[in-house]
């Protein structure tokens, strides 16, 4: 069986993880626009990595293998500081899987913070999906979300202020099928205060009105919603996101500063902002 070693292209990206290849979906898979890039070379018997910081906020290196992680604190090459640039040498030996994010996990993040809700005043929308539902909302990354019922061609707001850190805007369709996960078209910011991610997901194509590392406002329209990837109907998909300890993105518990309590918010409410 044929193993294909790849640099991933997502915000937590796993660095030269190797897998089994799988069958080849009709749908080209489109890599993220986001605020850095790495060069890398190896030779026979060491890593070498340049990763190039293009935003206005510091990203963090992590790894889930405890000595590697260790390893990076100790040689002061776990953070890339914002404009700059970070080398490492890593022998083979050494090495192992290395993430990045905007978040710093080893700070204290904002605990059920209060949000505007996304998506402009005046506008209200109905609740598809709230936390912990049945059909998607069910894992540790989504949870916490909530579906609105959107049409397409609706805008979708920023619910705090904070820097676009990564986005996908290429894909055209989607489905109910459970092929179409991972393609969707969608925008991360990131909240330096909360030290917090918002994501915003099913937007439609070409439907981002913000630019990679762009500071946005709260409030500031940020996306055209849509019906990109697994969707049963156009709808802007939301949550929070925090970096836990063991390096995984979880969504979290949240309010809105319209007054509505995110464990109160149940399929079916309207919301107004």
């Amino acid at each position: 069986m044929k193993i294909v070693c790849q640099v991933s292209v997502f915000l937590l990206l796993t660095l030269f993880s190797c897998k089994t290849k799988k069958s080849v979906f009709e749908v080209q898979k489109i890599n993220s626009k986001k605020n850095y890039f790495v060069q890398s070379r190896k030779s026979s018997d060491s890593i070498f990595l340049t990763i190039y910081n293009k935003a206005e906020t510091p990203f963090y290196l992590y790894s889930k293998d405890k000595m590697m992680d260790s390893l990076l604190v100790n040689r002061n090459s776990n953070v890339v500081n914002d404009r700059d640039s970070l080398k490492l040498e890593l022998s083979l030996i050494e090495f192992r899987d290395i993430s990045i994010s905007t978040i710093n996990a080893k700070q204290k993040f904002e605990i059920e913070p209060k949000i505007n809700l996304p998506f402009p005043k005046g506008k209200e929308y109905r609740v598809l999906q709230g936390y912990n539902g049945d059909f998607s909302h069910n894992t540790l990354k989504s949870k916490y979300a909530l579906d609105f019922e959107m049409n397409v061609g609706d805008t979708i707001c920023a619910v705090a202020e904070g820097v676009v850190v990564e986005m996908v805007e290429g894909y055209q369709f989607g489905g109910k099928q459970e092929k179409w996960k991972g393609f969707d078209n969608f925008i991360w910011i990131y909240h330096p205060k909360m030290n917090l991610i918002s994501s915003y997901a099913h937007l439609r194509k070409d439907g981002s009105l913000v630019n990679i590392g762009e500071k946005v406002l709260a409030n500031q329209p940020i996306a055209i919603s849509g019906n990109t990837g697994f969707s049963t109907e156009p709808h802007l998909h939301f949550h929070m996101l925090k970096l836990s300890e063991n390096y995984n993105y979880e969504s979290i518990r949240y309010d809105f500063v319209e007054g509505y309590v995110g464990d109160g918010i149940k399929k079916g409410d309207l919301l107004k902002k």
